[in-house]
């Protein structure tokens, strides 16, 4: 007889006394498994904390706590108009919900967005339709609340120079952007060519805000897009930007300047291709 068999024989025999056995094993795994064994289901914890980036990181989520314990909400739709109602009652429904939540944003939308509005072009000897948006921006800083050292803005620290044409943020910004996309129907069966046109000035001031925005910087884009049977996407468009620099004594070299004057006379050529499925 196998060793085996010996164990099904003495089981059968003593099904008792092999069923106290099981049962002992069972309840000292469940003791040393509670002593021993434990997880967590933050991922944060997956990586040390000690590493220098895990520090880095705690050091920033320490400085501006508002980027942190964020649940991302995505709001999809039969049609764009229900997707946004949806989303708006949402956002309402959970600002009205300060036990459970902090603070409720929109990214797409808002006051903001809600007073902006989109003007379709009629048919014209010119074009067949078209769009044409301009939005008028303005941004105040009221306060800063934290880390006023780290602030790029006059009267802080963080911009010692203190001078606007640095890029230095102001307390009040105002920009205008203008968009304007003439199109033209059945060009080909079931294809819309467009003439995309765009254009952003900055008015007055430089935005404290993220995205920036500063006074006498202007950027442009100027292309050409075909929609093929509202699947294929294609666009062709020139861009650039030009920021005021700050001269030196040094003709031709400059020290430093507003928003991204580095990028001036650097103008690029953008081809795109999308597709749905």
């Amino acid at each position: 007889m196998g060793v085996i068999s010996g164990l099904i024989a003495f089981s059968c025999r003593r099904p008792w006394l092999v069923t106290l056995m099981a049962l002992a094993l069972c309840a000292g795994a469940l003791v040393y498994a509670a002593g021993h064994f434990a997880m967590t289901t933050d991922t944060a914890e997956l990586i040390s904390s000690k590493t220098e980036w895990r520090r880095h990181e705690a050091a920033i989520d320490s400085a501006f706590p508002q980027r942190t314990d964020q649940i991302v909400v995505v709001v999809d739709g039969q049609t764009s108009e229900l997707a946004e109602s949806a989303a708006a009652a949402l956002a309402d429904r959970l600002s009205a919900r300060r036990d459970l939540v902090r603070r409720v944003s929109r990214p797409d939308g808002g006051p903001f967005f809600a007073q902006n509005g989109l003007m379709l072009l009629s048919p014209s000897p010119v074009w067949d339709t078209g769009t044409l948006i301009t939005e008028f921006a303005y941004s105040r800083l009221l306060s800063v609340t934290r880390n006023p050292s780290l602030v790029y803005g006059k009267g802080y620290a963080g911009c010692p120079t203190n001078d606007r044409k640095d890029g230095c943020a102001t307390r009040d910004f105002l920009g205008v952007a203008i968009s304007f996309t003439p199109q033209w129907l059945e060009v080909m069966p079931g294809t819309i060519v467009g003439l995309p046109m765009f254009v952003n000035y900055g008015i007055k001031g430089n935005n404290a805000g993220l995205g920036g925005g500063f006074q006498g910087a202007v950027s442009y884009a100027f292309g050409v897009e075909a929609d093929v049977r509202q699947t294929y996407y294609f666009s062709l468009k020139y861009n650039g930007s030009y920021n005021r620099p700050q001269p030196v004594n040094a003709p031709g070299f400059f020290s430093s300047g507003s928003g991204t004057f580095m990028q001036n006379n650097r103008g690029w050529v953008s081809l795109t291709f999308k597709t749905s499925f």
